[in-house]
């Protein structure tokens, strides 16, 4: 799905992604974690097709990348909703934008309603909402033109602890049910244990650690002991790169 061969991005003088490769294979959901100015957030864009870099090559399903990329979407850390358009309209921003017909948009619209659980709300505006409506939203806004490749840029950092762990129950649920390929930008251990099939340290514009996490997803893996411990070797990880 995403193939990224000796990628160096500089900001003048000083590299912030030096030589980089990285497989990751369609229908994966991939966490990237690491220290405040590491790249990460950097290598996110790269992917997105909002930055390019100064050597390598990054391919998405078998193309190179040169701009944004119509079947890819990204959400950001403040979600990016329009604040004078309804929920409706927000989710359906996407669909209007391109020229679909009124049927087709109305169509698409309830479906994504229904599968986020926001039937009810199409007509509040995003600051009569809860950060985990909000949260809804912005995934409803990103998978109603039903992409193959969703990039989140600490998406969830601004909610508690109980939403933020319904919205990753969730993000795994549509990854499963739309064989999306996720890459998730967290400062979160947690987070990055549960969300992530694999797990991606980084430091200094490299990839020091790449974890494959065949962590069980159960209702209550986030109090199991193998959870816990995952989460410790992540930490160790975390820990030699500061």
């Amino acid at each position: 799905m995403i193939d990224i061969n000796a990628l160096t991005v500089r900001y003048g003088e000083q590299s912030v992604i030096e030589n980089l490769n990285l497989h990751i294979q369609k229908g994966t959901i991939c966490t990237l974690i690491g220290p405040s100015g590491c790249g990460k957030t950097t290598l996110l864009y790269c992917i997105a097709g909002l930055k390019k870099g100064n050597q390598g090559v990054i391919e998405i399903d078998g193309e190179t990348l040169n701009d944004v990329r119509s079947s890819s979407s990204l959400i950001l850390q403040d979600y990016g909703l329009f604040p004078w358009k309804t929920v409706a309209d927000n989710i359906s921003f996407p669909l209007k934008s391109k020229g679909y017909a009124k049927d087709e948009i109305n169509h698409k619209l309830q479906s994504t309603l229904d599968k986020l659980g926001l039937k009810g709300l199409e007509n509040r505006y995003p600051t009569e909402l809860s950060g985990g409506q909000r949260q809804r939203v912005a995934l409803g806004r990103s998978l109603i033109l039903e992409p193959d490749l969703l990039l989140m840029d600490e998406a969830t950092s601004a909610l508690d602890s109980i939403t933020k762990e319904a919205i990753q129950d969730q993000i795994r649920d549509l990854s499963a049910q739309n064989k999306l390929t996720v890459l998730v930008v967290t400062h979160n251990i947690e987070e990055a244990v549960f969300l992530g099939d694999r797990i991606l340290v980084m430091n200094q514009g490299k990839i020091t650690h790449d974890l494959n996490n065949d962590l069980d997803r159960s209702d209550d893996a986030r109090s199991s002991e193998a959870f816990h411990q995952q989460c410790l070797k992540v930490r160790g990880y975390l820990n030699e790169t500061i």
